[in-house]
């Protein structure tokens, strides 16, 4: 079975630099932590995230400033008459300068955060003989050099500021509007040029001691629609991004063009180590992967506790460990790349395109790659993978085509692409068409609800299916192209007849049974004989009951049995243990607990709590993938 990524695709908007499309999609089962004021955070509303030099994540809201250290909040609150707290508990930028200091912005002015007291220095406010600055309504900030920082105030004012004296040189410009939209864009690029934006201000371009502005367009595709500037950004390739309420633009600083990417509203963007891009929207989280020109959006959804906590995203950053930090109007969501090696797919309420049920009985990939998912409630699942969704047949609308029940157990492909689907309710088993998309029923007794419990369909050789069954007769033959149960002429010594079986698998000579009690049974096909086995810490019991000893660990719970490269694997509770059919012998092969096995072509890997596994048949050792 292959693992494969599920992506929604749902539009496509906007225009590459060469003129391609960027393609959107949407992700609905990527998992996303969160943090909220029942976390400790000293407010919901997140306006900025910063880490700093010794991996603190600094955070700021409108109700105050907080540094996280992956464990323990600790919050700095103001308080009036105390010039070594934070000025103002409204946040609206942090800093991590070169030097390693922390400088925060607020509503009521700029400090800096002193390790040694755990207080704050505030930074004059007021302009006087180049001292200080002109606004204590800060609002962005940005380094400039070893000894100096960009400080922008709410009255239009740039400052340079020297970090040692406080002295500082200003520019003036157009100041932004409405104050309580929190975002201010300000940005040096790798050329030194500074960049300026605000609500219904800029862009602007600071250059050599000169403001000029950039021209904006509604009427003209190649230019920004709006001045207005949430956010700069410059990548790892040098690409140059801007966004605002007017949406995401990628920039060509040399010829002055505007390339729209997004029409949401955009307020922040981050990058990955790999080449990610990562935005802020009103509307969502966006990733960007400009090698492939596409958008995957991830949403919050009230039916699922793992999505992103809200969909207005304020702020955005990356740690040192590559989690992407999301601020919100909520609180924070944290993408972890670790916690999403593995995606999870899950039924979602409301979205008819997700898993049918989260009870899966079964999985089954066929001829073409598409993966099968059988499931207890749900009916049966399939997963195109040439339009990555999940196509649901289920028995809500019963009819002649239809599958018989939503409780499916087993799940088996005949090499023609014919699907034979084991059902937990009583009734019988389905032959399923796939290209007619047509179900058939069949019962081994359809006068009664008692025998027709399917525990396991396998195949032997083209014409014939072995069926075992839960609370019936064991093991049964049916004939696949004449659709009849043949005669049952197993020879009845330790024939497992109305005992409950569990699990069952076919090979080319032996079919293995597991009921209970950790005894193994194989059916050998030719001789029509059966053999039992179980763990020798069981010997004198096994010889009187005519059960072989064998290196079996002594366990309660069989989780799978799987055959790979002329050996069968037995997946318990107590550890792995294998039968090599060659020589006929049984092993112990390691004591960790496997939950679930999968081939992927040559290689077979093992699912455990602690991770997953491939298993080298020659050498019969694992090793952590």
């Amino acid at each position: 079975m292959r693992l494969k990524w599920l992506i929604i695709s749902l539009f496509s908007l906007g225009t590459s630099v060469s003129g391609q499309s960027y393609s959107v999609e949407q992700d609905y089962y990527t998992r996303f932590g969160h943090l909220t004021v029942s976390d400790g955070l000293p407010g919901n509303h997140i306006t900025v995230i910063r880490q700093d030099t010794e991996k603190f994540q600094w955070i700021g809201t409108r109700e105050g400033l907080t540094r996280f250290d992956g464990t323990r909040f600790h919050s700095f609150r103001h308080i009036p008459g105390d010039s070594t707290t934070v000025p103002s508990d409204y946040i609206n930028d942090i800093l991590i300068s070169s030097t390693k200091q922390v400088f925060i912005a607020t509503k009521q002015g700029l400090a800096v955060f002193l390790s040694e007291t755990a207080g704050f220095q505030q930074v004059p406010t007021l302009y006087e003989d180049g001292y200080g600055l002109q606004d204590k309504h800060i609002r962005a900030l940005a380094n400039a050099d070893d000894t100096h920082i960009w400080v922008e105030t709410f009255d239009g004012t740039l400052h340079l500021l020297n970090t040692l004296s406080f002295k500082a040189e200003i520019w003036s410009h157009e100041a932004p509007t409405q104050p309580y939209y929190d975002y201010h864009a300000l940005l040096q690029d790798t050329d030194s040029i500074l960049w300026i934006g605000g609500r219904n201000m800029g862009p602007l371009k600071w250059e050599k001691g000169k403001i000029t502005a950039i021209q904006t367009n509604p009427d003209n595709p190649l230019k920004k629609r709006d001045r207005d500037v949430a956010f700069f950004f410059e990548d790892s390739n040098k690409d140059f991004w801007m966004g605002g309420l007017d949406g995401l633009y990628q920039y060509q600083r040399d010829k002055d063009i505007f390339h729209k990417r997004m029409a949401t509203s955009s307020y922040q963007m981050t990058e990955s180590a790999n080449g990610i891009l990562w935005v802020a929207t009103g509307k969502g989280f966006a990733r960007i992967d400009k090698a492939n020109q596409k958008i995957t959006l991830f949403l919050a959804s009230e039916n699922d506790p793992s999505s992103i906590i809200h969909d207005h995203i304020n702020c955005v950053s990356t740690d040192s460990d590559g989690n992407i930090w999301i601020g919100t109007s909520r609180g924070i969501s944290i993408l972890s790349p670790v916690q999403n090696l593995i995606h999870h797919y899950r039924h979602l309420a409301g979205l008819k395109k997700s898993l049918s049920h989260n009870h899966v009985s079964s999985f089954l990939e066929d001829h073409s790659g598409d993966l099968w998912i059988g499931t207890r409630g749900g009916g049966l699942n399939r997963f195109k993978s040439a339009t990555s969704q999940f196509e649901i047949f289920d028995a809500t609308t019963p009819n002649k085509s239809s599958i018989s029940s939503n409780q499916v157990s087993a799940l088996h492909q005949h090499e023609d692409a014919t699907m034979w689907i084991g059902l937990w309710r009583g009734i019988g088993f389905n032959r399923f068409d796939p290209q007619k998309n047509q179900f058939q029923r069949f019962a081994l007794d359809s006068t009664s609800l008692k025998k027709d419990w399917y525990a396991g369909i396998q195949s032997w050789g083209s014409d014939t299916l072995v069926v075992g069954f839960w609370g019936a007769e064991g093991i049964r033959l049916f004939h696949k192209k004449e659709k009849r149960w043949l005669p049952h002429n197993f020879r009845p010594v330790y024939h497992p007849t109305d005992h409950n079986l569990t699990k069952i698998l076919a090979t080319d000579t032996l079919v293995w049974l597991y009921q209970s009690g950790g005894i193994i049974r194989s059916f050998h096909l030719k001789t029509k004989q059966y053999s039992a086995y179980r763990s020798n810490a069981h010997n004198r019991n096994n010889h009187f009951h005519k059960i072989r000893s064998v290196s079996l660990p002594d366990f309660s719970i069989l989780h799978q049995m799987v055959f790979h490269q002329g050996m069968t694997l037995f997946l318990t509770d107590k550890g792995l243990a294998g039968y090599d059919h060659q020589t006929d012998k049984f092993s112990f092969l390691n004591p960790r607990v496997f939950l679930k096995a999968a081939q992927r072509g040559d290689t077979l890997l093992l699912l455990s709590h602690h991770g997953i596994y491939d298993f080298d048949h020659r050498s019969q050792k694992i090793r952590k993938v």
